[in-house]
């Protein structure tokens, strides 16, 4: 598990973020020449049209009024940057120094997690009853099955959809399709509305380049998602969370309005594992009662 991480970073550190960082130099080089070429179309659209201009000139816009705000607004906001930059460099370091420390734990909870399950037993052997140790480890059970399974899936479900999509943007000779691979696959961890950021984004990025490689993108990515939603997904999933997709959208929003983006991914395999102890309690109750009706016909 460790080398694995450690070969994921390694790779994200040292391929992907260069081709990255220099694809994002590259939009924001197009972007300069992109609102020129805006601007000189938007001015010709209103020499030719005069119905436009009159329509413009009735509003009565106060562009001198609205020049000082958005000056007034950019100032405000360097200055809370300015500001702020020693609180974004401290919760920069804070998340780095999280991060070291949350991977020397994983590290020693992995090389002492056969030790550590046995003590576990041991003092469940020793404070509960054995009806009740069994139902607690069929909990524990259950829960890391659920987020195992969840977890797995989303992963291979970010590298498989990434790699469709930078693929096909390089066979077709579409911009940056490494940037929009990336993209895609880090959308896909996003339930129900992140294929749509990555449509949005992707569509954007090529617009900068040019429109007709961002309407050709837009119906490709629309024809990968129906594949993806209707093949890959399914296939990879399958039944490993086994909820709902009603209970699926009850969880994503709760969790969403709770803790934010990792609410969302948080609590739908919680929900999947309340899910299933609920249905299986049901069960247990119907079967009770129903050999409680035998016992008392008889």
């Amino acid at each position: 598990t460790i080398i694995i991480v450690l070969f994921v970073l390694f790779v994200v550190a040292f391929l992907l973020v260069p081709r990255f960082v220099e694809a994002i130099i590259a939009i924001v080089e197009q972007l300069s020449i992109f609102i020129p070429q805006a601007q000189q179309f938007f001015e010709k659209l209103l020499a030719d049209n005069e119905d436009a201009v009159r329509f413009i000139e009735s509003l009565n816009i106060d562009y001198e009024a609205m020049f000082r705000q958005v000056t007034n607004f950019l100032s405000r906001s360097a200055s809370d940057l300015i500001s702020n930059a020693f609180n974004i460099v401290s919760s920069f370091a804070g998340t780095l120094f999280s991060f070291f420390i949350s991977f020397i734990f994983a590290t020693y909870l992995l090389i002492q997690k056969e030790k550590l399950s046995l003590q576990l037993r041991l003092v469940m052997k020793a404070v509960l009853s054995e009806r009740r140790q069994q139902q607690v480890e069929r909990v524990l059970a259950l829960s890391f099955d659920t987020f195992t399974n969840f977890v797995s899936g989303q992963g291979l479900e970010a590298v498989v959809l990434g790699t469709l999509v930078g693929t096909c943007c390089w066979i077709f000779g579409l911009s940056y399709s490494s940037v929009v691979g990336v993209i895609a696959a880090l959308c896909s961890f996003i339930p129900m509305f992140g294929s749509m950021i990555a449509l949005v984004v992707g569509t954007l990025i090529q617009l900068i380049v040019s429109p007709y490689q961002a309407l050709f993108f837009l119906f490709m990515m629309l024809i990968i998602q129906q594949i993806d939603g209707n093949l890959i997904y399914p296939h990879i999933m399958g039944n490993r969370i086994g909820l709902p997709p009603m209970y699926v959208l009850i969880a994503f929003s709760v969790g969403g309005s709770l803790m934010g983006l990792f609410g969302m991914l948080l609590f739908i395999p919680i929900t999947s594992i309340l899910y299933d102890l609920f249905r299986d309690w049901v069960y247990e109750r119907i079967a009770k009662k129903e050999k409680d009706s035998k016992q008392e016909i008889v």
